[in-house]
């Protein structure tokens, strides 16, 4: 697709946003993440279970017992949610620095770039780039807009609606 402004270019891309709102992910219990259970993801109840979780084994030979604890409280898509969040907030211990309270989805993750590297490079697009807010087409969980948003204000898009409210709420930690 050719665009002759960037008016033209955005008015298709909110256009393509509003016909892809059934997004849902597969956790690696096979539950679907949608938006309801990001919805439940950022309640009170999921947060405190998430604060307890950190001080938890969440790797897989230890599932069954976290699963069977959470759903005592949780139904099962909620406590698949749950436990998926904790274990992607362990791996991505490595990449962010604010992990233990970012949101994630596997792939988004496996995507992003490290901080310490978005960083640099954020550095230096700002310092070659005429003034002004960048726009960050396709942000995913919000890895590189985070660390844009370190030197200028950033307008940040993302397709996929549930990659799109994990950004919005890791925006907020930084």
């Amino acid at each position: 697709l050719r665009f002759s402004n960037l008016r033209q270019m955005l008015d298709h891309i909110s256009i393509m946003a509003s016909t892809s709102k059934t997004t849902t992910h597969t956790n690696s219990l096979g539950d679907p993440l949608t938006l309801d259970s990001v919805d439940f993801l950022f309640s009170a109840p999921a947060q405190k279970a998430l604060t307890k979780l950190q001080a938890e084994n969440v790797a897989s030979a230890y599932t069954l017992r976290i699963l069977t604890e959470l759903r005592k409280e949780f139904t099962s898509t909620e406590a698949a949610a749950l436990l998926r969040v904790a274990q992607l907030r362990r791996k991505a211990i490595s990449k962010f620095p604010h992990a233990e309270q970012m949101f994630f989805v596997a792939e988004a993750l496996d995507q992003a770039t490290a901080w310490e590297i978005a960083l640099h490079r954020a550095e230096a697009i700002h310092r070659s780039a005429p003034p002004g807010p960048m726009l960050d087409l396709g942000c995913g969980i919000g890895g590189d807009t985070l660390a844009l948003a370190q030197f200028r204000q950033v307008i940040a898009y993302e397709r996929d609606p549930v990659r799109l409210r994990f950004a919005a709420a890791n925006a907020q930690l930084y």
